[in-house]
């Protein structure tokens, strides 16, 4: 079917199209409708890929009748005549397909229409086998230099798979086809033996997903259609050739994409008039001095309007945060002099913009008053930190460069920075010796990790200690790597290092942190970026304890190769393609910044490049080590690529960039780290849970023996832990968010009578008009449940809230979710959302009897403290450490749902019964120790 008003598609475009998330700027721009600059493809991923596909064709001439190289065909660019011309070049070959010498075309020529949609392309492989019934065989062969199959290799096979099928279908009697994606770890092709060869799984699912990209009206056509398109700048944009284009765009009209909002949030956005960053920073009033630890709604400017967006389920509950974000945003956008004078944007340090309501921090503190070092259960001034730096060679699926640089603050030493950078790089297909090469890299960096820690603890044998990763990618990284060499390396270190990283908060302590996440998660970025360059910039802290003055500058990154070497700065040598992330802007009159081409004079550098991670580029390893060379030049623009990946200055060439070098790079990485960690002091946690560690068994440090009873109380201890923080992030949001959700509601007692041991509580359920854009649509939305038979109605803790005359909403009288957490235990008796009625049940015991553990709560798992109600208001107040509430008419409660959970409870128990060998006529122990002996592999 022709589609002659529509540009012409090719495969790869619609591959990379699903790869990046289906951005859909990038489609517009693929197609020709958005102009914008597209940077070239690397010398070093196309080498690659190239390289890769060559070894797949050398290795298969031989199973051939005949190999072709579809590119020499002469084929129009036009779909419907180029059809024809590849289907007369395959009909001279169809023929001599034999049924064990197949004729295999590469690069193909793909010419027709799937649907709507011409496509122009070339293939990697095509195969063409006789069939041993009758007909012929095509094998559609996408060869990518990968280490496994992404769903949009799949996408772009099964492209090529309908275009060939049209292709051939009127050249043969009976034609199958059939879709292979070759990658690193595929097993090798014996052409002599087609079904030996792997075909994906669920083709037909694959073609129906291509049908319903192309068909008219479908995901491409729409996207196409569009004037305008929302998108979002994250980490797929790192390895996107537009990303500078849409950095610059989103720049000069404040885009939403800015805060990498999904597009289907920014829809909801446009939806109530919020087109740009300027708008939904002004919907609220900027806080002058954000607090984590303070949970109240930030108050509106657009009450109307936000009272809209809360009814909204996608982003009801993010509007304070993405307020928040947008605030510090629109003041990274202007000249320092222009932000200080805009009454929403928010300025300052890294520090002075964590966004308020965020919680909790992740990371231990480093430093605390005198009164919080009282009730902390470790030193914050002997914690041990660890600042690990991990390289991945994502070509040959191993690591290739660690770094760390470890710290204490009382200790007289400093801090240690230590490196490891492979000792060679053999190709892919030596598998074993590319695992040999990292098992010698991990030995050598846990070999200079450990003396580390014991020489800053001088002497101390005993000690708190935490591990950092910018991302979680590295920590991923780095555990992967170490299990890969479990079968092969008897070493205790590997082991002791993979149990740290291990530690799971809730069963042992949190020993490892993001710190990406904790910036991401509780700080308003000024800049889009959320890489470690872009953060650095903004992190800036006159209590820094990482060796700078305050900020990590440029001279900052300044190292010199051992033994009193060359002195060089990193900024300068690894400028391209890292540090050159900047680029200049000019400001209006009114103190906005704008990107330009040939800026002379700029006003300020702005990141414009996408930088969402730490990562060194590969290139200047593989080049340290002499596998990137000219020798994979194929003109002048390669060899000048290259160049700069082998030395410190391209244009002078007088200083080669050694492995060394990458090294002493990756402790800078370190260093920045620490940078970023020490910037958040004053924010960070100081009852995280840390407790020491026994440092002269650390190399060999392990988690112990494991037993079905453990395994199973570690899966309890995870489970709640996970309920309870969701919880926690519930009653962290303000009354009106959470009533927005369903799960909680607010009663006003009406009345209250004794019922023998309990208190009944009849009240009607609140929902102002004031405080919600349609309060019958939020009632009927109310998922509380009353007792109905035998079984109970909703669990719920009930918290005092006050109305705020000022700002039209609720408030919570309590201000900590751990506070929330132990209010006052009920149960719906009964609830009707439409006439408003509810009733509550007060008890200090549950449906099965059990007391609230007010007394005794430590044996008691996964139940959690509770206030209590009294009957006379003079008994209100606290007593024995229990707040005691006395319930009134006309007093409002929040009701949340609760943390406690008796049925794990009563697992626990028992399993602490199974681990603690009780007399074998206990039935139960029998079965616990017939499993537990099968899962360990005895002969039971």
């Amino acid at each position: 079917m022709s589609g002659s008003s529509r540009p012409v598609l090719s495969p790869g475009d619609i591959g990379l199209f699903i790869g990046f998330e289906q951005c859909p700027r990038y489609l517009q721009q693929s197609l020709g409708k958005i102009t914008g600059n597209e940077d070239e493809l690397g010398v070093f991923l196309s080498e690659i890929g190239n390289r890769f596909e060559d070894d797949i064709t050398e290795n298969i001439k031989q199973d051939s009748v005949g190999l072709y190289d579809g590119s020499d065909w002469d084929v129009s660019d036009k779909p419907d005549i180029g059809k024809q011309e590849v289907r007369t070049e395959l009909d001279s070959l169809v023929d001599k397909a034999t049924v064990q010498n197949p004729v295999v075309i590469e690069q193909p020529p793909a010419r027709g229409y799937i649907d709507v949609w011409g496509i122009k392309g070339r293939g990697d492989m095509l195969a063409l086998w006789e069939s041993p019934d009758s007909g012929i065989i095509a094998h559609i062969f996408e060869i990518k230099a990968s280490s496994d199959v992404q769903p949009y290799h799949q996408i772009q096979a099964g492209i090529y798979a309908l275009i060939f099928e049209d292709i051939l279908q009127p050249l043969v009697e009976e034609l199958e086809v059939r879709i292979s994606i070759v990658h690193r770890e595929s097993d090798s092709l014996d052409f002599t033996d087609p079904e030996s060869i792997q075909t994906i799984a669920e083709p037909e699912v694959v073609r129906e997903d291509v049908r319903r990209l192309l068909r008219e009206d479908g995901t491409i056509d729409s996207v196409y259609k569009q004037a305008e398109v929302n998108f979002s700048l994250t980490g797929k944009c790192n390895t996107c050739l537009y990303n500078e284009d849409c950095f610059k765009y989103a720049l000069d009209n404040l885009d939403l994409a800015l805060l990498g909002l999904t597009e289907g949030e920014q829809r909801i956005l446009n939806k109530h008039d919020i087109e740009d960053i300027e708008d939904l920073a002004g919907l609220k009033e900027k806080i002058e001095d954000p607090k984590p630890y303070v949970y109240d709604e930030l108050p509106s400017r657009d009450e109307n309007t936000v009272k809209q967006l809360l009814s909204e389920p996608t982003i009801g509950g993010k509007v304070d945060r993405m307020v928040q974000r947008a605030q510090a945003m629109l003041g990274g956008i202007q000249t320092r002099q222009a932000a200080q004078n805009d009454s929403q944007a928010r300025t300052g340090p890294l520090y002075a913009t964590p966004i308020q309501g965020s919680g909790d921090s992740t990371l231990p503190s480093t430093s605390a008053s005198p009164n919080a070092r009282e009730k902390m259960d470790y030193d914050p001034d002997e914690l041990i930190r660890v600042y690990l730096y991990v390289r991945e060679d994502f070509m040959r699926d191993s690591l290739a460069m660690l770094a760390g640089r470890v710290v204490r603050n009382n200790s007289a030493i400093g801090a240690l920075s230590f490196s490891s950078v492979v000792d060679r790089l053999p190709d892919n297909d030596q598998r074993e010796e590319v695992l040999e090469v990292e098992g010698d890299l991990l030995e050598d960096f846990f070999s200079k990790l450990f003396p580390a820690i014991e020489h800053v603890a001088e002497g101390d044998t005993r000690s708190a200690l935490h591990v950092y990763f910018f991302s979680r990618m590295e920590r991923d990284a780095l555990v992967d790597g170490i299990l890969r060499q479990m079968p092969r390396y008897d070493k205790d270190s590997f082991d002791a290092v993979r149990d740290l990283l291990g530690y799971r908060k809730a069963i042992d302590q949190p020993m490892v942190s993001i710190v990406q996440d904790e910036l991401q998660d509780r700080f308003a970025l000024r800049y889009p970026g959320s890489g470690i360059l872009p953060i650095l910039d903004q992190a800036t802290s006159q209590y820094c304890d990482c060796g700078c003055d305050g900020l990590f500058k440029k001279s900052n990154w300044e190292v010199t190769r051992s033994g009193g070497g060359l002195t060089f700065n990193c900024y300068d040598a690894f400028k391209y393609n890292l540090f050159n992330f900047k680029l200049p802007v000019e400001a209006d009159s009114n103190g906005r910044l704008h990107s330009k081409s040939d800026i002379q004079n700029p006003d300020d550098f702005y990141p414009l490049k996408a930088r969402f991670d730490n990562q060194i580029p590969l290139e200047y390893i593989w080049a340290a080590k002499g596998k990137l060379n000219l020798d994979w030049a194929d003109s002048g623009r390669d060899r000048w690529e290259i160049q700069k990946y082998r030395y410190h200055d391209a244009d002078k060439q007088d200083e080669r960039i050694t492995p060394e070098d990458v090294g002493l790079l990756g402790e800078k990485m370190s260093h920045a780290l620490h940078h970023l960690e020490s910037c958040t002091a004053s924010h960070q946690n100081p009852f995280l849970g840390k407790e020491q560690i026994d440092l002269p068994e650390l190399p060999e440090f392990n988690l112990g023996d494991i037993d079905l009873a453990r395994s199973l109380n570690d899966y309890l201890d995870l489970e709640h832990y996970a309920d309870r923080q969701e919880k926690y992030r519930e009653y962290a949001k303000a009354p009106r968010e959470r009533v927005q959700k369903g799960h909680a509601a607010i009663v006003e007692v009406e009345e209250t009578e004794i019922d023998g041991d309990d208190l009944v509580v009849t009240g009607r359920l609140v929902y102002e008009p004031d405080e919600f854009s349609d309060p019958s649509k939020v009632a009927y939305t109310c998922r509380l449940k009353g007792a109905e038979n035998e079984s109970s109605g909703s669990h719920r803790v009930a918290n005092p809230v006050t109305w705020d005359v000022s700002q039209q909403v609720h408030k919570d009288d309590k201000k900590k979710p751990a506070d929330i957490e132990s209010g006052l235990p009920v149960e719906v008796q009964s609830v009707n959302t439409g006439d408003r009625s509810i009733t509550l049940r007060c008890s200090e015991f549950n449906t099965d009897g059990n007391f609230i553990p007010n007394t005794n709560p430590d044996t008691f798992e996964y139940v959690h403290r509770h206030d209590v109600w009294v009957q006379n208001e003079a008994d209100a107040g606290y007593s024995y450490g229990v707040r005691c509430v006395h319930l009134k008419p006309g007093d409002r409660y929040i009701l949340d749902r609760q943390t406690d959970d008796w049925t794990s409870t009563h697992a626990h128990d028992v399993l602490e019964e199974l681990q603690s060998n009780r007399p074998s006529q206990n039935p139960r122990y029998h079965y616990y120790h017939l499993l537990d002996g099968l899962i360990r592999g005895d002969d039971v």
